[in-house]
């Protein structure tokens, strides 16, 4: 991530980018414009957003800051350009919690410092109600009863409660969302998973489940587990009472 700056007095970030000193054009319908695309002709704005940062704040006192490894936090689809940030960032001495966020598109995104500690609960579940519709789909040759795809949902979900979202990580997959990311079977639950089986199918039938798990257990197939994050914020005020 860019380097960030704050100013110490105001609590103020300023993100400093490549882009700070880009141009901003608008289109105009008047003579003597700067510049001309594709005939649109455009109104060249000069803009450097960090002499304005260091004009505002000048005469503060100011520190550089450096991001925490792997200390960032979102929610939502990774193309929403609306889709709010949290990060820590430390002076070397202390560690701050920072929200990157942005008004509108056509503003640039803002930093401001959260006077909170940021925690990541993490949990496994499983693709519920996508893998009960993709099963009656499926297995219909032989047909394959409610009842057994609900017992079978069961045993899926109880493999799921065995599972420590914290322990390789490395072995999630993450593909839409950002605080969501998908965990695909490894054999042996694959194996623990058709020898609970066992008592519910019949010889045929659980041929064809063992294609079925194994044709949907990977990437983000509907027998691979998700991984959720949810955050939860514990304000500064409240961990200081503790803290003493």
């Amino acid at each position: 991530m860019n380097k960030l700056i704050r100013c110490i007095d105001c609590n103020a970030i300023h993100a400093v980018t490549p882009v700070n000193q880009a141009p901003e054009y608008t289109a105009t319908d008047t003579a003597g414009s700067r510049s001309a695309v594709h005939g649109i002709e455009y109104d060249t704005i000069e803009k450097n957003d960090y002499a304005a940062f260091a004009h505002k704040h000048a005469g503060h006192h100011i520190e550089n800051l450096t991001v925490v490894e792997n200390s960032s936090y979102s929610e939502g689809p990774y193309f929403d350009p609306y889709r709010v940030l949290y990060f820590q960032s430390t002076n070397g001495k202390e560690t701050f919690l920072i929200k990157r966020w942005r008004r509108s598109i056509a503003d640039p995104v803002c930093y401001e410092m959260v006077p909170a500690k940021l925690e990541v609960k993490m949990t496994v579940e499983i693709q519920q109600r996508d893998l009960e519709k993709q099963m009656c789909y499926e297995m219909r040759e032989p047909l394959v009863t409610r009842d057994k795809v609900s017992r079978f949902i069961e045993i899926v979900q109880e493999e799921a409660r065995h599972i420590d979202p914290e322990k390789n990580p490395e072995d999630s997959i993450e593909v839409h969302e950002a605080n969501i990311s998908y965990l695909p079977l490894s054999e042996e639950q694959i194996e623990r998973i058709l020898n609970k089986s066992r008592s519910i199918f019949t010889t045929k039938e659980l041929a064809h489940l063992e294609h079925f798990i194994r044709n949907n257990a990977e990437y983000d197939g509907v027998m691979s587990f998700l991984v959720r994050k949810t955050a939860v914020f514990h304000p500064a005020e409240i961990l200081e009472q503790l803290a003493n």
